[in-house]
């Protein structure tokens, strides 16, 4: 699924649940993107399109550059 709402409402939820990965990828760790994606795959009931996962995550969190 590519529902906007939807997405942001499970990224949210992940991000609050994963505050340390969270910190981790703001200090430059971009492996845990991949990780944070996978959690929200997880906590979703429907198919959700990754891509779409991980750009809302870099929305929220930022790219992790300095």
């Amino acid at each position: 699924s590519t529902d906007t709402q939807m997405i942001e409402h499970l990224v949210a939820t992940t991000l609050d649940e994963h505050q340390l990965q969270v910190r981790q990828y703001q200090e430059g760790n971009h492996k845990v993107l991949g990780y944070l994606v996978g959690q929200v795959m997880r906590n979703s009931t429907v198919k959700v399109d990754p891509k779409a996962v991980s750009r809302e995550i870099v929305r929220k969190i930022g790219d992790g550059r300095k």
